[in-house]
């Protein structure tokens, strides 16, 4: 390759740059004159825009280097198929972020929760609440809720259990569990936690407020506290304010949240301990 043909090849990739600058601008000129404007699906057209113009740049500078390309990829099948088994995994990162560009079920800005796991078992505690920043060809960047920026594979979001907060119905049911000594009055407990939860601005008063006993456990009675209320990024900070209020109306009307209790009996003939 000589100095001429360098230059020709700069020309082309300083031609796409510009060519990918404008399709940004004209994409998101025409998304923003929309009165549904969607900055996810604007980002995947830009995405689309940028694919197509560096690609064909490529093919363009290899046909004024009067390389025939058929020439080239017969020449090396064997080098491509080595690359092909050992970069089997970035193919499937890769293949996965066009889908998931291509069936925008995930975009950028969405809220979603990252069960691990396959996509038939159930939520578990290593679930990850965060919100989709980026998502390019092999990887994706995503933020936590403590505002650290995580760089996942691609295939993590199309082969994991992924739950989308933002699509579908805003409006979700969540759940406080809590223990009661047995033998408290139950009837001012459920009257107690209700008023807790109609004391947060966030929880939805047009739909019922449900204190259900789940269990008989080895503590005390354990309730659940139902409520609905806007999925949000924020809901552990609402959930978190609903608890101190239940904690200060408990501690108002005297009803103790019971803690694990042992009994140890001494054998004095055996010399051992036997718990219950």
């Amino acid at each position: 390759i000589d100095f001429a043909a360098i230059l020709v090849l700069i020309s082309v990739f300083f031609g796409a740059k510009i060519a990918v600058n404008l399709s940004k601008l004209y994409i998101a000129k025409r998304f923003k004159r929309s009165a549904h404007y969607d900055p996810g699906t604007e980002y995947v057209y830009i995405q689309l825009a940028k694919y197509f113009i560096y690609v064909f740049s490529i093919f363009l500078g290899l046909k004024l280097l009067n390389i025939d390309l058929m020439i080239l990829l017969t020449s090396s099948v064997g080098l491509l198929v080595g690359l092909g088994l050992g970069l089997q995994d970035v193919f499937k990162d890769v293949f996965a972020g066009f889908v998931l560009l291509f069936e925008g079920n995930l975009r950028v800005g969405d809220i979603v929760e990252i069960t691990s796991g396959s996509k038939n078992s159930t939520k578990s505690s290593s679930g990850i609440v965060a919100k989709i920043v980026k998502i390019n060809v092999r990887t994706s960047q995503i933020q936590t809720r403590e505002g650290n920026v995580l760089i996942i594979p691609n295939t993590r979001l199309t082969q994991e259990q992924v739950e989308n907060w933002s699509h579908g119905s805003e409006l979700t049911r969540f759940m406080i569990n809590l223990t009661v000594e047995y033998g408290a009055n139950t009837e001012l407990i459920k009257r107690l936690l209700k008023q807790a939860a109609l004391a947060h601005p966030k929880v939805k008063k047009s739909h019922p407020i449900l204190v259900r006993l789940s269990n008989f456990g080895d503590s005390g009675l354990e309730l659940e506290l139902v409520f609905w209320a806007d999925q949000s990024w924020d809901i552990n900070n609402y959930k978190s304010e609903i608890r101190f209020e239940i904690d200060r109306l408990f501690r108002e009307y005297d009803i103790k949240i019971p803690y694990p209790k042992r009994d140890i009996l001494m054998n004095s003939d055996k010399e051992n301990l036997i718990e219950k």
